[in-house]
């Protein structure tokens, strides 16, 4: 069931690192490009553009490609950096290196496109560039029109803009009657004619990989002078073509909003739904009862094993309830605990089969061969793993153990799963947790991973209220798994007497321990706090008090303190490191048409380097 979970859990979180990398901040953005451009008489394309990076990070410069596909080449190529209004030029090099500063180079990898690397080290700061080149020959002089197809950004821009402007002069003051402009290109983009006669195109957040293109039609003598003669009539044939985009771009603004009020339906859905699970499961599992804790000092509040205690309060199990199941056993008299001498560790090295090599002490754990009726089912198991499986029959060391778990490890991991198994077997069975809770609990993790996904699909379809149906979604994965944990009504009073009784223990002061704690219950009350994750320092305030005491002069209890310093108990490390290789250590913490440019010129984006 828990792999079942994590499973569950990982998917949703990679679901949410897809859905919301978009919305993480971008080391490289840019703010503004603004692009002024001149068609002239023999054809050539005049480009002027200014583009505002943003800095998140260290960079030592920036780029642009410029695709020249269906171009015949770049030309005059000049850039400069715009500082207080000033614009300070930079020089064209053969090649650049890392940390170069005010020179910038031009290479064609292919002959598909140009790529320019401006050297400019930035960091964390917005800086403007200006480019300003021409394109050769970009327009096409037809029989009965002529043609500008150019991609001012292409589909290989990978840095994102927030704010894209484009100018296009023609020749001629672009008139409305005798002018068509077709842009191509995000939907939100929008087409205007200025008072003087020129084209403006505006888009705002270009995301990555999405073109930006124009397509004008104009009269065949605004280019009178251009060389790219083309002998054929293609006005009707570019104007069905951009009508065909025009009605398919259409069709995906009206698919999209059924798509889009879909999922806002499905939404409004799905979020109905979740008011009313949460109205029905909050009736269903609300305590029907306020409980108050009385003080216990002194007093165990239950009559159970310092494991069950630990899976009650904290659900887990760890090596401090191996320590302090061993101690327990030892204080109801079924097992003796004895510090190893060095002269009996060469003794018992046959018997154990274990090469001394000491970094930590070695402790024997002795089997005092009582009638084990009284004890439970995990408890009669713990002493049959550790003396008969592990050890001789009549005693284990730590040594022992330790070095079988190494030789053993599959077999000792087993072992110490199966009596983690008994000891929730015993709170399963004593109904400590709710059953009927975790059931629903299964099943609302499974309808939360459905609306997680159902959030996500939302949100691509375009409902802003997907993000709603996201959030209860994820919201109802950590219900689901309280429901899953929640502890029965006996249970849930049990962990409160549990957390009381543990905070007393933590809060007592030195000074104040005798007149707190029964004297004859003191060994009990630390051997639980263990188990209940109270730290080293927090159990050594009760040393003094041992130590000085007759009753426990000769007990194990008296043993344990002995080889405790301030933060630090021997045995303990013993115990970590010998059961290390299976127990988890634990402890206190106008509209644009789409598509349609695959015929135009120019293309390529912008980024750092």
């Amino acid at each position: 069931m828990r792999k079942i979970i994590k499973f569950l859990i990982s998917m949703c979180v990679l679901s949410l690192m897809l859905v919301f990398n978009v919305y993480a901040e971008e080391e490289l953005k840019i703010n503004n490009w603004d692009i002024k451009s001149n068609v002239l008489e023999n054809g050539d394309l005049v480009i002027n553009e200014d583009i505002s990076f943003r800095f998140s990070d260290k960079f030592n410069g920036v780029f642009r490609d410029i695709k020249i596909k269906n171009t015949s080449k770049v030309s005059d190529m000049k850039i400069y950096e715009k500082v207080n209004g000033k614009e300070i030029e930079f020089k064209q090099v053969e090649k650049g290196s890392n940390g170069d500063n005010g020179v910038y180079e031009i290479k064609y990898p292919s002959k598909d496109y140009a790529s320019i690397k401006i050297f400019s080290p930035s960091k964390n700061q917005v800086k403007t560039f200006t480019l300003k080149y021409k394109i050769l020959n970009e327009s096409i002089k037809y029989k009965d029109t002529g043609e500008l197809f150019y991609k001012f950004i292409g589909e290989e821009n990978k840095t994102p803009i927030d704010k894209l402007n484009i100018n296009i002069n023609l020749p001629k003051p672009a008139l409305k009657d005798k002018v068509k402009i077709f842009a191509h290109g995000p939907l939100n983009g929008q087409i205007n004619f200025s008072e003087k006669g020129a084209i403006n195109l505006q888009v705002d957040n270009v995301n990555s990989e999405k073109f930006v293109a124009a397509r004008i039609l104009f009269p065949v003598e605004y280019i009178n002078k251009s060389t790219n003669i083309v002998e054929e009539n293609a006005y009707s044939r570019i104007m069905n073509e951009e009508l065909s985009y025009a009605s398919s771009v259409k069709k995906k603004i009206e698919n999209s909003k059924k798509r889009m009020n879909a999922a806002n339906y499905g939404s409004f859905a799905f979020i109905g739904i979740s008011i009313l699970i949460t109205f029905v499961l909050g009736i269903k599992f609300r305590r029907k009862q306020k409980i108050n804790i009385e003080n216990t000092y002194g007093m165990i509040p239950e009559d159970c094993t310092p494991a069950v205690a630990s899976v009650v309060y904290s659900y887990y199990l760890g090596s401090k309830d191996i320590i302090a199941t061993i101690l327990d056993l030892s204080r109801k008299g079924y097992l003796n605990l004895e510090e190893v001498e060095e002269s009996e560790k060469l003794i018992t090295q046959k018997e154990s089969k274990v090469k001394k090599q000491k970094k930590d002490k070695d402790y024997k754990i002795i089997n005092n061969e009582y009638i084990e009726d009284n004890l439970l089912e995990h408890e009669k198991f713990f002493i049959d793993w550790l003396i008969n499986k592990i050890g001789n029959g009549s005693f284990v060391t730590l040594d022992i153990i330790r070095e079988y778990s190494k030789k053993n490890t599959g077999k000792f991991t087993g072992d110490y799963k199966k009596w983690e198994e008994l000891v929730r077997k015993y709170v399963k069975e004593n109904k400590y947790y709710d059953n009927k809770a975790k059931q629903t609990g299964i099943l609302l993790i499974l309808f939360s991973f459905f609306q997680v996904l159902l959030g996500i699909l939302f949100i691509a379809l375009g409902s802003n209220y997907g993000i709603a149906v996201l959030i209860i979604g994820i919201v109802f994965i950590i219900w689901s798994i309280a429901l899953m944990y929640r502890k029965s009504d006996y249970g849930y009073v049990q962990y409160k007497k549990w957390a009381k009784f543990r905070e007393e223990i933590k809060k007592v002061k030195e000074y104040n321990i005798q007149k707190k704690f029964s004297e004859n219950y003191i060994d009990e009350c630390l051997i639980y706090g263990m188990s209940l994750g109270l730290s080293q320092k927090e159990i050594n305030k009760f040393k003094p008090y041992i130590m000085s005491s007759s009753v426990y002069s000769n007990s194990y209890l008296y043993w344990y303190f002995l080889n405790s310093d301030s933060k630090n108990n021997s045995f303990n490390k013993s115990i970590d490191s010998a059961f290390n290789s299976a127990v988890p250590s634990t402890g206190s913490g106008g509209g644009f048409s789409g598509g349609g440019a695959s015929g135009a010129g120019g293309g390529g984006g912008a980024g750092g380097f």
